[in-house]
């Protein structure tokens, strides 16, 4: 799409490229759903519905009480002044935050002509390590992560350290800790640090302060005489460094857990790597198995659940009463799984396209693969308990399942539009066997600036014209003639086309159907079997 010029000038009131294409869309069509202009502006329906909402936020767009709603773009004059009007506050905000922005600058600036060109330094016992560590910490602006030993720890409560944490961390600055804690006096010494994120985890190899992923100062010698420490200023170091800490902290245990573990003999959380599809399915059953009141399956369901025994296992816990949540999204092969699971297991439809599998059994333990597909060795499966990482996915997974809907109802129209691809394809394969054109799009243009979804565009060998082909499914009169009209709708606004409507019909339809379609000059088939219509249509293609 060439950019219009009036989407160019609004960028300068402050609204993104996507932002101004929308209003200026919405401002020619006067009124239009985000269906609509999700397709002429060619970006998925999550995202419009977003930029739509960022607008009306910005007081530039309304929406309609109707349902379906419709979004209206304000008048324009009013709009540009409320953009220019916010456009002035965030320039009074960023007035305001210049002094204190200016004074964290200097706590680390060094000008041209004073920098030390040095980027390596070597500190030699733990009292120089400390004074190091001490003034990263007083420089810091976002982030300190450190690997260290409980031992340094209690070293750093006496040497100015701690105090130095907890002033950055009062300053908005995030400080992370892994370390080793093995015991009840080691609990108690890691609790001092209560302004961090300390984690659990099996004593490191190494030890490492990280500032701001500029700073690194890691210890590369530890004996009782004395340790030395290297400190570098590196970006592409710390950020290397940053990426090991990060892999410990995530991985590690929550104090709490420790607590819990220590206090009652009991192993701590943990993660664990599983390899290989036997390990992964035995894992999946003994896991469902120990469900006591909840099961959230999501995103990936078929074909892992498709096995007998883990259909068996899902409609036993829902018969003992446990609660069985699936999100998925629809296809297919998921259709005879819903069916025979339907009544005593939750399904809802789920917009959120991915090949994640995640099971969270009793929101204590989740089974996490990104290889959800059977007989394949690479991916990552995760076994845990680690209470951050199961509460944060059961978070997610529970949000959208608020935002999806129900499955059951949804079957019948899935089962129709599976059926209308198949008839599609039918007929594309009989054309393509004759050498008749195909046009590669799906979809026309039309005056009023709407792109319109069809199902096969080609074009006439006798008149040069385009021909559409729409593939329909009989509901009920009032359904099937709303249909219709919105295909009437569709050919006025992309003439000079012939459109054909192939309806899929149970019963031998009904009667004031075929009516309206001749009332509004729609050419309409209609039959009850799918190849059957693909026949009838691709006849009257040839004839075309």
């Amino acid at each position: 799409m060439s950019e219009d010029p009036l989407v160019s000038d609004l960028k300068a009131f402050g609204l993104d490229e996507v932002e101004a294409q929308t209003y200026v869309r919405l401002a020619r069509l006067g009124k239009a759903r985000a269906s609509s202009l999700s397709s002429a502006l060619k970006i998925n329906r999550t995202t419009t519905y977003r930029v739509l909402e960022r607008l009306k936020q910005a007081g530039i767009v309304e929406s309609s009480l109707s349902r379906p709603v419709s979004y209206i773009a304000v008048e324009p004059r009013k709009a540009l002044q409320l953009l220019l009007d916010r456009h002035k506050e965030e320039l009074k905000a960023a007035e305001t935050k210049f002094p204190s922005i200016l004074e964290r600058f200097t706590r680390f600036y060094i000008p041209a002509e004073e920098a030390v060109p040095t980027k390596f330094s070597i500190f030699q016992g733990s009292e120089e390590i400390h004074r190091a560590i001490t003034r990263m910490a007083k420089s810091a602006d976002k982030k300190i992560s450190m690997i260290t030993t409980v031992k340094d720890l209690g070293k750093m409560y006496y040497s100015g350290v701690y105090e130095a944490l907890s002033a950055a961390k009062t300053r908005g600055v995030s400080v992370q800790i892994v370390t080793e804690v093995a015991d009840a006096p080691a609990l108690e010494i890691v609790k001092n640090y209560d302004f961090a994120e300390a984690r659990h985890q099996t004593e490191s190899k190494m030890k490492m302060v990280i500032k701001d992923e500029e700073e690194v100062l890691i210890t590369v010698s530890s004996s009782a005489e004395e340790e030395v420490a290297l400190w570098t200023y590196s970006q592409s170091f710390a950020s290397a460094m940053q990426a090991i800490v990060n892999n410990e902290f995530f991985t590690g245990t929550e104090l709490a857990a420790v607590a819990t573990a220590l206090a009652t003999g009991k192993p701590a959380e943990l993660v664990r790597i599983i390899t290989g599809e036997q390990e992964y399915t035995d894992n999946m059953l003994s896991l469902l198995a120990s469900a006591r009141a909840e099961v959230f399956i999501g995103f990936s369901f078929y074909p892992t659940f498709a096995s007998p025994a883990a259909l068996e296992v899902l409609r036993a816990l829902a018969e003992r009463g446990v609660k069985v949540r699936v999100l998925s999204a629809p296809s297919a092969d998921e259709i005879d799984i819903v069916r025979r699971l339907q009544g005593t297991i939750e399904f809802r439809i789920s917009a959120f396209q991915t090949d994640l599998q995640i099971m969270i059994v009793d929101g204590m333990e989740m089974l996490f693969s990104n290889m959800p597909v059977q007989g394949k060795s690479a991916g990552l499966n995760i076994l845990t308990n680690l209470t951050g990482m199961v509460t944060f996915m059961h978070s997610i997974m529970a949000d959208v399942w608020l935002d999806s809907r129900e499955y059951i109802l949804q079957l019948d129209q899935l089962q129709q539009s599976i059926t209308l691809n198949s008839c599609a394809n039918m007929v594309r394969s009989r054309m393509q066997a004759h050498g008749m054109e195909i046009e590669v799009g799906t979809k026309i243009l039309g005056k009023s600036g709407v792109l319109h979804k069809f199902d096969i565009i080609s074009r006439s060998t006798r008149t040069g014209s385009r021909i559409a082909v729409s593939f329909l499914a009989y509901s009920d009169p009032e359904t099937t003639g709303t249909k219709l009209m919105e295909s009437k709708i569709k050919l006025l606004d992309c003439e000079p086309i012939d459109l054909l409507i192939g309806l899929l019909v149970k019963g031998g339809g009904d009667a004031s159907t075929a009516k309206l379609a001749k009332a509004v000059g729609l050419p309409i088939l209609q039959a009850e079997d799918a190849e059957k219509l693909a026949e009838l249509v691709f006849s009257e293609m040839e004839k075309r």
